[in-house]
């Protein structure tokens, strides 16, 4: 019995490997461009022009909810030097509202599946915040997907990157 138990614990300590339940589905890694650096943090990249005269630092937003049957794919682009904010979406939303920690939320205009929103105060309020959240509702959703990320300093980093690679810097 003991050889049995020994044998079984064996077999269980692959520790390459985590045990994931059927009923959670996990948030999808993007897959970054060869053409993007492959500096990253808390999510966020950088993906500059061949001629380098423009970057954008892009934050992945694809998620499947544990309990949740809806799909939400989207990407949240900074452009430098633009300093332009917008969210590429995969299905056109009824709405977005974007918040930085205790902030009031954002509304962001979406004539289709691209979403935008004004530089300021976002771009103010994600380089001293530390919680970005997204609250997306689609079409037939009874409840917007509300996402949270991080910014601890992570968006200024890369963003600092792409002001470098620009020549801002």
């Amino acid at each position: 019995m003991a050889a049995m138990i020994a044998a079984a614990i064996a077999g269980c300590s692959d520790s390459g490997k985590l045990y994931i339940p059927d009923s959670y589905a996990p948030i999808y890694k993007r897959n970054v461009p060869a053409d993007a650096r492959a500096a990253s943090r808390e999510g966020w990249y950088v993906r500059c022009a061949k001629d380098r005269k423009s970057c954008t630092v892009e934050l992945d937003v694809s998620y499947i909810g544990r309990y949740r049957h809806n799909t939400v794919t989207a990407t949240l682009i900074h452009t430098v030097p633009g300093d332009r904010f917008t969210l590429a979406l995969r299905a056109q939303p009824n709405s977005v509202r974007i918040q930085v920690d205790d902030n009031p939320p954002l509304a962001m205009n979406c004539p289709g599946r691209i979403c935008t929103i004004r530089s300021q105060p976002l771009l103010a309020q994600m380089q001293s915040g530390l919680v970005l959240r997204l609250d997306i509702k689609g079409p037939g959703w009874a409840y917007p997907e509300r996402q949270t990320f991080g910014l601890y300093g992570a968006f200024n980093e890369m963003r600092a990157v792409a002001q470098r690679d620009v020549g801002l810097r």
